[in-house]
């Protein structure tokens, strides 16, 4: 079931993003011309509702996307309010559905930055109607970084590319389905779905990554390569 876009839609996800993060978010049209690479090209009529820029956010270079991420801090480190421990990036994005009637949600991005000064990808939660039908991947899923390795392989590095595509499933409904021949992975938009999908992944990624700096603080003693 597609999502149409709708300023109400828009604004419950602002209320969200603000009640997380202090942040609001924003929207616009996609320039074509500039924003397309030999992988992806951005339809004109695409819209992107993401962070808002403000004296807090900065701009993170994806090299797997067209677009620069904005980013705001999300999380400070424990023993040093001052230094952004992790940083949060949100996008949703909106295009022409196949029936022609008008916007509908085509995706949702949530990414986690580690690092200050050197920044680095950690996480992104995704939800993307876009695979649903054939459902090679899990949806909504958390992809790990290939940037960030989970496996260490420094003589060869393969772990980099097949880490790109894993996509680890977030609260599939197998164990509800009893044919073990023929179970799904992958669930299909509902709005409200979507909007309690957003608020508990926002809740549950800060509770996880706090818990995570407690346990492993940065001091002068332990290097920022000691988490993640």
């Amino acid at each position: 079931m597609s999502i149409p876009y709708s300023k109400d839609f828009v604004k419950e996800l602002t209320t969200i993003i603000k009640s997380e993060i202090g942040a609001h978010l924003q929207d616009g049209v996609a320039d074509l011309k500039s924003r397309q690479n030999k992988r992806v090209i951005i339809p004109n009529n695409a819209i992107y509702v993401e962070i808002a820029r403000n004296n807090l956010t900065d701009v993170f270079e994806d090299k797997s996307s067209p677009r620069p991420l904005i980013i705001m801090p999300f999380i400070f480190e424990p023993n040093n309010p001052q230094e952004v421990a992790i940083w949060l990036g949100f996008v949703a994005r909106f295009e022409n559905d196949k029936q022609g009637q008008g916007l509908s949600l085509i995706s949702i991005s949530i990414s986690l930055i580690r690092g200050s000064q050197t920044k680095s990808y950690i996480l992104r939660a995704e939800w993307d109607s876009r695979s649903i039908a054939n459902a090679d991947h899990a949806q909504p899923h958390w992809h790990a970084i290939p940037g960030r390795p989970l496996f260490d392989d420094p003589s060869e590095g393969r772990w980099s590319n097949v880490q790109s595509n894993l996509h680890l499933a977030m609260c599939a409904k197998w164990r509800a389905i009893a044919d073990e021949g023929n179970f799904s992975h992958a669930h299909q938009f509902q709005e409200k779905d979507v909007i309690s999908w957003v608020t508990k992944t926002l809740k549950y990624a800060r509770g996880q990554m706090e818990q995570c700096l407690k346990n492993y603080p940065m001091t002068e003693n332990v290097g920022k390569e000691m988490f993640f």
